[in-house]
């Protein structure tokens, strides 16, 4: 990378000599048949999204045909250091005044052992929008609440929609659930005016890396917090307000702003009233790089079916009062 064919740290060139304005190459290629000098601005190395390296040859037209063949798009290069670079392209062009006898020979490569990309981050807002009786406003209902409502809704006939609110009007409400009959009738209300869904955008979280290799990929489909230790573990510049680890998260005004429809359940106020659910990892050949994207999809908290969503294997849910309804 940093290697220069000045004849004097390798085979390759010839030394300059003391006092040296011009080198009459031509007369290189007549006294010893090939021409390889390396030019005096040359290379130039340029860090930016990536480390780029150009190195530029002055060579005879024979030769510069056979290093581009040889030098095609994706050909590794080795260093006197062992520094990786990957070739991106080549071009061959001839000077003028040596009748296309000298010609100039740039190869521009990429570095491969080091200066990966910067990380990227991304936050699209999506659209849910899950059945009515999904809302956090009808949390007291269990599952068999929410059966009759839908049955009792799917049935023109009315004398059998006038015994499901009949059923309903005589359900009694579980142990410290008040809100359990009259919550299940304002659903069935709502059914009746033809309201079947409403309206609740989540968030997809995407964060890429590039690393020099192929990635273990993760299969997802599994509740996980993006910014626990345990979990994505995002970094903080990402998310932090302050930028330095101590300041809030993003989303930590969600709750606040919109505590009805992203309500903080079980105590788990580090989670601002959301749930995430990691989704399977993405893995694409970059040039050099193999750019990962994981991604993650937040809604609110209870969205995501602890049974269905678990890495670990759950006990089966047989009765309608196990686990949470939301």
């Amino acid at each position: 990378m940093w290697d220069r064919a000045d004849g004097i740290t390798n085979a390759l060139g010839t030394p300059t000599p003391n006092g040296a304005i011009l080198s009459n190459y031509s007369d290189t290629i007549r006294s010893r048949g090939y021409l390889f000098e390396e030019a005096s601005d040359s290379p130039t190395i340029e860090f930016g999204e990536q480390c780029t390296i150009v190195h530029k040859y002055f060579v005879d037209r024979q030769t510069g045909v056979t290093l581009q063949i040889g030098y095609q798009r994706s050909k590794i290069m080795v260093d006197s250091a062992g520094n990786l670079t990957r070739v991106l392209s080549t071009t061959l062009v001839p000077i003028p005044k040596t009748n296309g006898l000298v010609n100039v020979f740039t190869v521009t490569s990429e570095a491969k052992s080091f200066a990966n990309p910067p990380d990227e981050f991304d936050i699209e807002v999506v659209e849910i929008n899950p059945a009515l009786e999904k809302h956090p406003r009808y949390s007291p209902l269990s599952y068999l609440d929410r059966y009759l409502v839908r049955n009792a809704n799917l049935s023109d006939n009315q004398d059998l929609a006038a015994q499901y609110t009949q059923i309903i009007s005589q359900i009694i409400p579980a142990v410290g659930n008040p809100n359990e009959k009259i919550a299940t009738q304002e659903l069935l209300f709502k059914n009746h005016k033809g309201i079947e869904n409403f309206y609740l955008s989540g968030y997809k979280i995407s964060w890429s890396q590039y690393f020099w290799s192929p990635q273990v990929i993760n299969p997802g489909g599994y509740i996980e917090d993006p910014f626990s230790n345990t979990g994505g573990s995002i970094p903080y510049y990402f998310w932090d307000t302050n930028q330095d680890g101590s300041g809030q998260n993003i989303f930590s005004a969600t709750n606040t702003k919109n505590a009805n429809m992203f309500p903080i359940l079980s105590g788990n106020i580090s989670n601002f009233g959301l749930s995430w659910l990691r989704q399977t990892d993405r893995q694409a050949l970059n040039r050099t790089w193999w750019k990962v994207t994981r991604s993650w999809v937040g809604a609110n908290f209870g969205h995501w079916d602890v049974e269905l969503y678990n890495p670990l294997f759950q006990p089966y849910q047989t009765q309608d009062y196990q686990g949470p309804v939301i």
